[in-house]
């Protein structure tokens, strides 16, 4: 349970849920050569993203890696520390820069709006997506230190942008909309029941 600022009654249950969608997919691996101490290593780049507060950011998993682990990394300095004098592919500087992918039918089947209406029809502030099988995975609210978002944002900024998107965006969409009756949209704007009726005196 997540409470927020001064108010306990604004509190949001995080619950962890998994679904598959087959009409949006980045289901492609890029590539790499890492180059280290003269030492030339293949290194394979999958592209991921994560939803955070209304935010779409990307990443790529890397691995495994020296330790036997896969890293999932955020910003190109990062990568290149992996690649070590090897060139990082053009496709993931594209993907991590602009969240891109321009190459091959992936390209078109890639589409940004497809994982940013996550937020609004599941009514969450975080979620993770990658791609599984023919389809693209997505993860509800996901243990973000699993994923290593730390390299992305440090802790006390990421539960700061958390409280703020919970208790203001999320809270706001989930308020229920209730139709307003003619009589008070007449009076906010200046209109009263004397405002049609015609002056006797005047008409005679």
């Amino acid at each position: 349970m997540l409470a927020l600022g001064q108010d306990p009654k604004i509190n949001y249950v995080r619950k962890t849920e998994e679904f598959w969608i087959d009409d949006a997919s980045f289901d492609r691996s890029f590539e790499g050569e890492s180059i280290i101490d003269r030492k030339r290593e293949q290194v394979w780049f999958d592209p991921e993203l994560i939803g955070f507060c209304g935010e779409i950011v990307p990443l790529v998993k890397i691995g495994p890696c020296y330790d036997g682990k896969p890293k999932r990394l955020y910003d190109i300095q990062s990568i290149q520390k992996i690649m070590g004098e090897g060139k990082i592919p053009d496709a993931v500087v594209e993907w991590i820069t602009d969240l891109r992918l321009s190459r091959g039918w992936v390209a078109y089947s890639w589409k940004k709006k497809r994982f940013i209406d996550v937020f609004k029809d599941y009514k969450v502030p975080v979620f993770h997506a990658e791609s599984e099988g023919d389809g693209t995975k997505i993860v509800i609210n996901p243990c973000l230190k699993t994923l290593e978002f730390f390299r992305k944002y440090p802790a006390f900024e990421a539960w700061q942008k958390l409280s703020h998107y919970v208790g203001n965006v999320l809270l706001e969409e989930s308020k229920p909309v209730w139709p307003i009756p003619d009589k008070v949209t007449a009076q906010s704007h200046g209109f009263d029941k004397y405002s049609f009726r015609k002056d006797k005196q005047k008409s005679e």
